[in-house]
This record gives C-alpha cells, sequence and structure tokens, in this order.
C-alpha cells in the first residue's frame, strides 16, 4: 500500500472515531468576555464550492444583526491592491533559482491547472505558484467564496467592518514559501489533491479535528512554515480582535484552521480571559450565493 493510501485511510479512520467522541464539532463559537460582552466567531473556508455553503443559518442571522463584522483582510481593497508585484518576482526568474528541468516541471502543472499561465510561469513567485497550483485544481461551483459572500452580506447591514491583517502581511507569509519548497510541493501534489477533495466534507460535518489532521498532509510541503502559516497569525489576529471583542455585538470570520491547534485562536482567547464555548444546533440550508438579502 503506497504512501498516499495510508494517509487517506488513516484519515478515514480517525474520522470515523472523532465523529463518534467527539462533543465539540462545530465551526460557530460564542465568545464572553469578563465584562459580558459577547460575540461570535466563525470558521470559514476559503473555497468556491457551492457544497459549503450548506451551513447553519444561525450564521447568517448573526451576520445580519451585528455592530463589528471582522474578516482576516479588508476585502473591499484588497483586490484594488492586487498589483503585479504581489504575484512576480521583480530581479530574476526562476530559472535563477532552478534547474530548467524544474521549471519546465513546475510551469507545466501550472499551465495543466490554471491553462494559459505558461508565458507568465518563469517570471512568478514561488508562494504564488503554490497558491495557484493548490487553488486552480479545485472545481468553482460559487460565484465567490465563503469570506467574500458573508463580507458582502454584512456590509448591506452597515456595521464597523474590519480587517484583522494587512494585504501585505498576507502576501509575506506566501513570499516565505522558497523554490526547494515548492518543488516539493509539485512532487506531492497528487497526495495535496486527494487529501484536499475530503475537505469540503470535512467543512460541512464542522470537524475541526479532522481539518486540522487533514491540514498537517496538505501543508507537509511547507515544512517548517506551519508556525508562520497559522500559529504566529493567530497571535497578531487575538490582539487586534480584543478591542472590538471587549466592546461586543462583534462577528469574526476568519478560516476554520485558525480554530485548530494547540495556538489556536479559541485557545488564545481563553488564555486572554474571555470565555469560549461552542455554539451547536440551527436549521441548515443551501445558502444562495448571489442575493442574499
Amino acid at each position: 500500500m503506497d504512501k498516499m493510501k495510508i494517509r487517506l485511510l488513516t484519515l478515514c479512520v480517525f474520522v470515523a472515531a472523532s465523529n463518534l467522541l467527539s462533543a465539540q464539532n462545530s465551526l460557530l463559537w460564542k465568545v464572553t468576555s469578563q465584562s459580558g460582552s459577547v460575540n461570535h466567531i466563525f470558521g470559514t473556508i476559503h473555497l468556491q464550492d457551492s457544497s459549503v455553503f450548506r451551513m447553519r443559518d444561525t450564521v447568517l442571522a448573526l451576520v445580519r444583526t451585528c455592530s463589528v463584522y471582522a474578516s482576516e483582510m479588508e476585502l473591499d481593497s484588497a483586490a484594488a491592491m492586487m498589483t503585479p508585484s504581489v504575484l512576480f518576482l521583480s530581479n530574476s526568474t526562476l530559472y535563477d533559482l532552478l534547474d530548467s528541468t524544474k521549471v519546465n516541471r513546475i510551469c507545466s502543472i501550472l499551465n495543466q491547472r490554471i491553462p494559459g499561465t505558461s508565458l507568465l510561469c518563469s517570471r512568478m513567485k514561488p508562494g504564488a505558484i503554490g497558491m495557484l497550483v493548490s487553488f486552480g485544481a479545485m472545481e468553482k461551483t460559487a460565484p465567490v467564496a465563503m469570506d467574500q459572500l458573508l463580507w458582502n452580506l454584512a456590509k448591506r447591514h452597515s456595521p464597523t467592518m474590519v480587517g484583522l491583517e494587512t494585504l501585505n502581511e498576507q502576501i509575506a507569509v506566501i513570499d516565505m514559501m522558497t523554490a526547494e519548497m515548492l518543488i516539493e510541493h509539485i512532487e506531492n501534489i497528487a497526495t495535496e489533491d486527494s487529501l484536499a477533495k475530503v475537505m469540503p466534507l470535512l467543512y460541512l460535518q464542522e470537524d475541526l479535528q479532522a481539518l486540522a489532521l487533514i491540514s498537517q498532509d496538505t501543508t507537509e510541503a511547507y515544512s517548517g512554515m506551519k508556525e508562520v502559516l497559522n500559529d504566529d497569525r493567530n497571535v497578531k489576529m487575538v490582539s487586534r480582535m480584543d478591542t472590538i471583542l471587549r466592546e461586543g455585538n462583534a462577528f469574526i470570520a476568519i478560516g476554520a484552521l485558525h480554530l485548530t491547534g494547540e495556538k489556536s485562536v479559541l485557545r488564545l482567547l481563553r488564555l486572554h480571559g474571555y470565555k469560549v464555548e461552542p455554539v451547536f444546533g440551527g436549521t441548515r440550508s443551501q445558502w444562495v450565493t448571489t442575493g442574499i438579502e
């Protein structure tokens, strides 16, 4: 049995066990300050996949009534700041970092995922290519990802809109991916793809434990970057959300993986004196991805 099959079998066993034993499967959490101010945190998923929009309507109700809405980034300005410097190397190409055989392999995979990128590929940053390769394989069955959907819905009800990170901070994380890491990512792409197909199902089950487990495999090529990709960012985000949580009635939407691990946002908030508890129940419907009122 090859390595990929062993991983998938292990994951299936883990998911089955966690569904039987875990009493805290939830993407929605109530966060209460020491003064009694009530807020909510929700774990999103950065996919344009209509299947993940079958989520509890409790989330939509909270978004419509919050006083402050916080996302990982201020999404209205993020698109305007997407300049060529975000994606492209400034004074070099991939050929300066890797031999031509490896560059051709990388660019072939990228062009398979996103046709028409072959001419630009050698000028792109390793981190940008890694991101595009990962997301380019996923079928887009919704016009926007969940983050954007909830941001758009919140704006209609006029809360204060907040970004917990700047675009430059997120770009800096992407830029930490080296050419060698990209090669490892490309060589493990079949395993990455197989595990990524399981992710929407785990998300719908609101199984944070299983999502954390699968992320350990899908980010294996980024050895040493887990702290930067998740843990370090969690510390910054908790520091920046502290003020709005103390004021109350905030809704915070961040990637579900930020709710997992020893240095999760939930654990850090508890260390800051907040009461953090899962929110269960509520009906589910297929959220409409356009025209939500």
